[in-house]
């Protein structure tokens, strides 16, 4: 399993939000549908693109070529962050080459973040809109967001003060989630930056299952709150899903038991397998 930005499931190829995701390799029978998504995915044209993925060339399996693809984008972004950049930048990109493209963009912007945040938030928006992708600019915010604030959550603020209004708000939702463990105040912090209220509830539940990890009171005071109530079921199905069923199996039936709406509920006794 290889740490990238992008995810494959049957398939189908989108972003998730929030966190660096792993790429998980399609079945052997794939169907027709995975075989022209894996096609299309593949069919680079223009020489930058070839050079990099020539190690890739000689490869006949769909799946396995795509898995070397994979590896090459982490490579590249691992060691070469420059030619990440250079490959972001390239314009008239194919299909394909425009998916690699935008990965190349989002680590050449989380390399870049390190170091110079206004010049990461520009390379993000390089990043090209693409439906088939489901991927914006702001899954490159997000990204640096979270891989930033690991290392400096006050620049990784910073950041995401130059994210305009209302993209911003998961902007500073990942920052928060990335500490929310080693610094559950901190967390709390970026995440009362949010307007307006209600979005501050879900970067709340973001963080609240991270805290419950060495404060669970703490947890679900944040879960508590009175302009948060509608998101009160979700927050405790996170903590118990995330975090107390592997720590407190007790507690986190006492939480299930606790939770009104019975969707959520049945949902919570099934993660603790009642």
């Amino acid at each position: 399993m290889k740490k990238v930005y992008l995810v494959i499931i049957v398939g189908t190829i989108f972003i998730i939000s929030g966190c660096i995701q792993q790429y998980e390799k399609p079945s052997a029978n794939i169907t027709q549908e995975e075989t022209n998504n894996l096609t299309q995915m593949i069919a680079i044209q223009h020489q930058p693109f070839i050079d990099v993925f020539i190690g890739c060339k000689d490869i006949q399996n769909l799946t396995e070529k795509a898995d070397c693809f994979f590896d090459t984008v982490e490579y590249i972004c691992d060691t070469i962050p420059n030619k990440a950049l250079e490959l972001c930048k390239m314009e008239n990109k194919t299909f394909a080459e425009e998916l690699w493209g935008n990965q190349f963009c989002i680590c050449a912007a989380v390399a870049a973040g390190k170091t110079n945040v206004s010049e990461a938030f520009k390379i993000c928006n390089e990043v090209s809109p693409s439906s088939f992708l489901g991927l914006i600019p702001s899954s490159c915010y997000d990204l640096v967001a979270n891989d930033l604030s690991k290392i400096n959550p006050d620049k990784a603020v910073n950041f995401c003060n130059l994210v305009k209004i209302p993209t911003n708000y998961t902007c500073y939702e990942n920052a928060a989630s990335a500490v929310s463990e080693e610094n559950p105040d901190k967390a709390i912090e970026i995440c009362n930056i949010i307007t307006p209220d209600m979005q501050i509830c879900w970067c709340y539940r973001a963080v609240a299952y991270g805290i419950a990890k060495t404060d669970l009171e703490k947890a679900l005071n944040l879960c508590n709150q009175a302009d948060c109530i509608s998101i009160k079921d979700y927050c405790y199905l996170d903590i118990v899903r995330y975090t107390l069923k592997k720590i407190n199996p007790e507690k986190a039936l006492e939480l299930c038991n606790q939770i009104q709406t019975n969707y959520f509920k049945d949902e919570c006794l099934r993660s603790l397998g009642k």
